[in-house]
């Protein structure tokens, strides 16, 4: 196994710093997501990726430990270490998907709990399939954001 030249490593230096801003700052805007979820407005549109992006620290970070590691000592992640970052991450995905079906499905009850209707179309700046719109009534659902 060869070593990593200089370049090589202050690349995956600077690497692991941008990954690491990147899941601090997905998860800062989950987080933000969720907030305003739970504040039930008169108008949500609801995604469940929103959901996941808070656990997304889960996964990233342990690709951004294996840089670290990487860029510091200028050699490959042993082998025993890098398994637990590999299950680590493995679980970090399960329980982001889990965790934003669960609560896709507990905030659909309370929506329709508290009288919201899902909207029909696309909701405005939204691809299909990825997000719902919801309103107290048909009117709201009419409206432009």
């Amino acid at each position: 196994m060869h070593a990593l030249t200089i370049k090589m490593r202050a690349f995956l230096f600077i690497w692991s710093i941008l990954m690491l801003a990147l899941s601090a700052g997905a998860s800062w805007v989950g987080l933000l997501s969720l907030r305003e979820y739970l504040a039930f407005p008169q108008v949500v549109v609801f995604s469940t990726g929103a959901i996941c992006l808070i656990f997304s620290c889960m996964v990233i970070l342990p690709l951004t430990l294996a840089g670290f590691y990487t860029a510091v000592k200028g050699q490959r992640l042993p082998e025993k270490k890098s398994y637990r970052l590999f299950r680590w991450f493995i679980g970090g995905l399960i329980i982001a998907v889990v965790s934003g079906f669960t609560f896709k499905f507990y905030y659909q009850y309370q929506l329709k709990e508290r009288g919201y209707a899902a909207c029909k179309g696309i909701p405005t700046g939204w691809m299909p399939g990825l997000s719902t719109k919801y309103a107290l009534n048909d009117a709201l659902c009419r409206q432009k954001k």
